[in-house]
């Protein structure tokens, strides 16, 4: 039996910190220490203010300055907080997958270092450095051997060829049987354009305009990822599996060409989801607003929306090939027991399948 999983891991280890700018190019780490308003402009020093750090926590004296790391291209950034990475860590050691795929996740480096610190890492990693301009990437973690990772990053956008087409990769990697006498199943890791719309734009019509482009990208990324899924495999008779973060829901229009007939994928959580909790005794989140209820189960991401009912979507996704299907004997969707990011460590659930092969 071979567990396989997809989880967004929000943004792993590293975040843009807004807040600091540098005046020339820098390599390295470096050490700061900053007094912040309370609207976390950085402000001149000045001996009537707080020094408070990066979270806007007083820092205590004689603890020392605030650790900010620089990245390649020398912005400054932040690690992930201790008890969300710890939550990320339970939560992937508890899943146990023999295959796991991740999106969000800064370079190759933090992907590592993610791994090292699983109370069982993994001793075959995948990560290609793909197009997001925050330097988010898709990964794999695997139990069995790796064959070929191939990266579709160059893939222009057919309707503005001087573009990429994905936003950040689309990545194949060849999973192989345990002797590595063959590859056993390919798998195709995806994150998809987000829905996501500048918060500065209040304009309703401008608003709607940005979705439907966001949308219409989303869109033209699934139809591009069929054609390079078609253009390697016998959809019929290979062994290959499809999944991410779409960034869309199912039956979707974006989504409507992986739904179609033409790549026979069948999604794992098709007959309805079941649930299995991030926690052995646990139960979902508790609720505080009637109206912030998931209308069912079929969700992997919730986006609280302030002064609206919460929103909640199946974004992440796990389709398998029409060969794999009867091999399918359970796939789940890990479920948050809290809101909280210090207990759920990402905004995203994890979806896992467990598939009768032999490795």
């Amino acid at each position: 039996m071979i567990r396989v999983a997809t989880f967004n891991l929000n943004n792993i280890f590293d975040r843009f910190n807004f807040h600091g700018a540098l005046t020339e190019r820098v390599f390295g780490t470096a050490t700061y220490r900053w007094r912040l308003a309370p609207n976390r402009d950085v402000l001149p020093p000045h001996e009537d203010r707080v020094d408070v750090d990066e979270f806007g926590q007083p820092i205590i004296e004689g603890v020392g300055p605030v650790r900010l790391e620089l990245s390649p291209r020398g912005q400054l950034v932040k690690p992930k907080r201790e008890a969300h990475l710890n939550a990320l860590l339970n939560r992937t050691d508890r899943m146990n997958a023999d295959v796991l795929a991740v999106q969000e996740v800064e370079n190759i480096a933090a992907l590592r270092e993610f791994n090292s610190a699983l109370d069982a890492p993994y001793p075959f990693l995948a990560l290609l450095e793909g197009n997001d301009p925050r330097f988010i990437d898709v990964g794999l973690l695997s139990r069995l051997p790796i064959g070929s990772a191939t990266s579709n990053r160059w893939v222009p956008d057919p309707e503005t060829p001087s573009v990429f087409l994905f936003s950040r990769d689309f990545m194949a990697v060849e999973i192989l049987k345990s002797d590595r006498s063959s590859v056993l199943f390919t798998i195709w890791i995806a994150h998809f354009k987000s829905k996501f719309v500048d918060p500065d734009i209040t304009d309703e019509a401008e608003i709607e305009k940005k979705q439907d482009q966001n949308s219409a990208r989303r869109k033209r990324q699934v139809e591009g990822a069929a054609k390079l899924i078609a253009a390697r495999h016998d959809v019929s008779n290979d062994a290959f599996i499809v999944c991410g973060d779409f960034n869309d829901h199912p039956g979707s229009d974006p989504l409507a060409e992986f739904e179609s007939e033409a790549l026979k994928l069948v999604d794992v959580l098709e007959g309805g989801p079941k649930i299995d909790f991030e926690r052995p005794e646990g139960e979902g989140p508790r609720i505080s607003n009637r109206e912030d209820e998931p209308p069912d189960e079929n969700w992997t991401h919730r986006h609280q929306v302030s002064r609206a009912p919460d929103k909640f979507e199946r974004l992440d996704h796990l389709l398998v090939s029409k060969v794999l299907k009867d091999k399918i004997e359970n796939a789940r969707i890990q479920r948050r027991t809290h809101w909280g990011k210090q207990h759920a460590g990402s905004d995203h659930d994890p979806i896992y399948v467990d598939l009768d092969l032999q490795p």
